[in-house]
């Protein structure tokens, strides 16, 4: 039977947004809703690792300017558990510009912060890749950053050559990560989420 604190514990974290990876999807174009992914099966909304052959955006994306949103969590997860978060301020956002480094609350890279200068934080990315935060980029060999999305699409790097995209790489340490590298340092993603709060 569901409580009202159920309902008060969605609001306070309501999935947005769930990206699977090897579904050859875009995962930019599926947030932005230029690409609507199937129906997404019961299994895309758990952050466990599923049978899920889509990504799972929620209808409520597309009334994003007018909920009351207080803040905006991305979430990475491996087997089922978080490793790495961004969180937002939501307020005034809309589907792209609350993905920014001015708008940073908290995160789980403790150089991730509003005052920290990246070469590239965008959801829009480049080179076939989203979602990127990125410390300098000095050619292929030399990508330093803490999170980067490989798009289905070819890739500009030979690191961006992987099966199974879209990719989400990240950093599994405190600090940048050499993109290239395939070191421990580096890790690969099971999921992605988009989680918001209310006001």
């Amino acid at each position: 039977m569901t409580t009202i604190l159920d309902f008060i514990s969605v609001l306070r974290n309501e999935l947005m947004f769930r990206a699977t990876p090897g579904v050859k999807l875009s995962v930019k174009d599926t947030w932005l809703g230029n690409t609507l992914p199937p129906t997404a099966q019961d299994t895309c909304v758990s952050m466990e690792t599923t049978s899920c052959s889509s990504h799972y955006r929620n209808p409520r994306v597309d009334l994003w300017e007018s909920l009351s949103i207080s803040q905006v969590t991305l979430e990475l997860y491996k087997y089922g558990s978080k490793v790495a978060f961004i969180t937002f301020d939501g307020k005034d956002s809309n589907i792209s510009d609350w993905f920014s480094s001015s708008r940073i609350l908290d995160s789980s890279w403790s150089d991730v912060t509003p005052s920290t200068i990246y070469n590239s934080f965008s959801i829009n990315g480049n080179c076939s890749r989203s979602f990127v935060v990125n410390k300098h980029s000095n050619g292929c060999l030399d990508e330093k950053g803490w999170l980067a999305v490989g798009e289905p699409a070819t890739g500009c790097c030979p690191w961006d050559i992987v099966p199974n995209k879209p990719s989400f790489l990240y950093s599994a340490v405190d600090d940048i990560v050499t993109f290239v590298s395939r070191s421990t340092d580096l890790g690969t993603a099971e999921a992605m989420a988009v989680f918001v709060n209310y006001n």
